[in-house]
């Protein structure tokens, strides 16, 4: 009888081999052949899921986008429901903090892709995706923190610059 192959968590399998690349040696160490290596799987398999190189580089991406909000979600489960706004910021940022081993290799690998943002012509928008928003889910966070008064209007939120 064939086996059932679970795509989802083939595709995170691929996406963790490439955080794994970019954490360790940075994205301009990326071939498709280098991530099936460190994913103990195929070329032709990696290729089945992402035909681009791009392809693979914004899904890996939005998978580690994906383990800061899982991050998130559980430190703020762990308190609770209905948190502040003060509470659900300092949720936020102290899970984007590399405290420990997984937030730190993440960090890293989001390190390497901030900087091929910066140096790759074409690449930033995509790559900056996921930062922006971060950024705009914190500052609509500080704005209801000012409509709830918890936090000063003076505050600037976002970069957009000050509200209204």
């Amino acid at each position: 009888m064939p086996r059932r192959v679970d795509h989802d968590e083939r595709r995170r399998q691929i996406a963790a081999a490439l955080v794994d690349i970019a954490a360790t040696r940075g994205l301009k160490a990326v071939t498709m052949r280098e991530v099936a290596a460190q994913a103990s799987v195929s070329l032709r398999l990696v290729q089945y899921y992402f035909s681009t190189k791009q392809e693979l580089l914004t899904a890996t991406w939005g998978y580690i986008a994906q383990r800061l909000n899982d991050r998130i979600i559980t430190r703020a489960a762990a308190i609770g429901t209905g948190l502040p706004p003060r509470t659900v910021l300092a949720v936020t940022l102290e899970a984007v903090l590399p405290t420990d081993g997984a937030s730190r290799h993440d960090a890293l690998a989001s390190a390497a892709f901030y900087a091929t943002a910066l140096t790759t012509p074409g690449f930033a928008d995509s790559a900056m995706k996921y930062p922006n928003m971060l950024e705009r889910f914190l500052a609509g966070e500080i704005r209801k923190g000012q409509d709830a008064g918890q936090v000063s209007a003076a505050r600037v939120a976002g970069l957009d610059g000050p509200r209204d």
